[in-house]
């Protein structure tokens, strides 16, 4: 609950995400708490550049996240996408799009219009461990299987990532090294 990493649920409230979310304590110098998530229709996601320092890891999940809500979302101010441990952007774009999702890149902007059924398909991940994560849970909503290519390199944020996922629901979801 590091007020440094929980821009992403302010996000999702503002969308309309129905969240409960409690600090309750201190674990290694950290704040940990519960968040507790309701079913709730969200309305398209708009992220303004000044939020984008604070989100901007989580951004592909988001983008994988606004591919599945009706309308259109909007990513201002994510150029720096194009140079962290891949081009996320580039891989945001052509990994949607792969899916059957409409998502442009419009200068440091991204528009993802959401809504329409995303389909199986090979995610390339240019070893993205973020990339990696982020396309596997668009493979929980998508029809099909969702072949994940250098599914390892999530290791390098959490080594448990796919185990937990296995756990939370059956999927068609295929890992290749």
């Amino acid at each position: 609950m590091n007020p440094l990493r929980t821009a992403w649920l302010t996000c999702l409230q503002s969308a309309g995400a129905g969240l409960d979310v409690r600090s309750e304590r201190e674990t290694a110098g950290e704040p940990v708490g519960t968040i507790r998530v309701r079913h709730s229709e969200l309305a398209p996601l708009q992220v303004r550049a000044a939020d984008v320092p604070g989100l901007i890891d989580e951004i592909p999940a988001l983008a994988v996240l606004a591919s599945t809500i009706d309308g259109e979302s909007v990513f201002h101010g994510v150029g720096e996408l194009r140079v962290k441990e891949s081009d996320r952007l580039g891989a945001i774009v052509r990994g949607l799009s792969s899916m059957g999702a409409r998502v442009e890149c419009r200068g440091d902007n991204l528009h993802v219009f959401g809504g329409a059924p995303l389909q199986g398909a090979m995610i390339v991940t240019d070893g993205d461990h973020r990339i990696a994560m982020s396309f596997a849970l668009a493979g929980l909503a998508a029809k099909g299987t969702t072949t994940i290519q250098d599914a390892n390199c999530a290791e390098v944020s959490y080594p448990e990532f796919y185990k937990v996922l296995g756990k939370l629901t059956p999927h068609s979801l295929t890992l290749s090294e």
